[in-house]
């Protein structure tokens, strides 16, 4: 019994198949060709055909799932036996991949509440006065090695009080920064900066949605550095 998947093109994320969308459909994107959603996406320019007329159809991306809900079906009525090697081989020789599922810690109940608190108190707040950080700094400030507790004491002086002197005016400390809870925001080092330097912290719930706005921003700032074939490197 042979049973085609598509030409694995269920191996994408359902972002990645609304990301093809958006790089060729959407307004506010760059209307890429298909060749060029291949490269950013790396994908194969049929994949990327594939999913945006899969759009045009029915505005639903997530036939992947129902696919591979009805393979197992199909191997089921039919007592068809397959180990997880045969599958990784077939795969190889279609040129896809398998990876391990990605561990997440579970959103419980408290953490739940958690959020639900935070959004309630932040409903009217004043996001004008926040500086959103992710590991890199309002300026465009570049540096070819992975942030640690000692390095990120450089980050502040010379990306973080750059930038907000900029926004705010020099001196002004009526500001806040926001930061996700990774260590080395926490570490004795950054507090200490943080702490000499009368910086207000916004509170930021554990396991917490990533409502951080840069992402999206520096995500379509290289989009258009690619479309004008330049490369940054962050």
């Amino acid at each position: 019994m042979i049973i085609e998947l598509t030409s694995l093109k269920i191996e994408l994320s359902l972002e990645k198949r609304y990301e093809i969308v958006f790089l060729r459909e959407h307004p506010a994107g760059p209307m890429f060709s298909f060749g060029q959603i291949a490269k950013v996406v790396r994908c194969s320019k049929s994949t990327a055909i594939f999913w945006v007329k899969k759009y045009h159809e029915n505005r639903d991306l997530s036939i992947a799932e129902r696919l591979a809900t009805q393979i197992q079906k199909n191997i089921k009525e039919h007592d068809v036996r397959i180990s997880v090697e045969t599958v990784r081989r077939h795969l190889r020789e279609s040129g896809g991949k398998f990876t391990n599922e990605i561990s997440k810690p579970l959103l419980t109940e408290a953490y739940q509440k958690k959020r639900l608190q935070w959004a309630k108190k932040h409903k009217n707040f004043d996001w004008n006065q926040v500086v959103f950080t992710d590991e890199r700094f309002g300026k465009l400030y570049s540096f070819q090695r992975n942030l640690n507790a000692n390095f990120i004491y450089t980050i502040y002086e010379q990306g973080l009080l750059t930038s907000t002197s900029k926004l705010f005016g020099k001196g002004n400390i009526d500001w806040i920064l926001q930061e996700d809870n990774d260590l080395k925001y926490r570490s004795k080092i950054a507090k200490k900066w943080k702490e000499e330097n009368s910086i207000k912290e916004l509170s930021w719930p554990l396991i917490s949605p990533d409502q951080n706005p840069i992402g999206n921003m520096w995500w379509l700032m290289k989009l258009i550095y690619k479309k004008k074939s330049s490369q940054l490197e962050v």
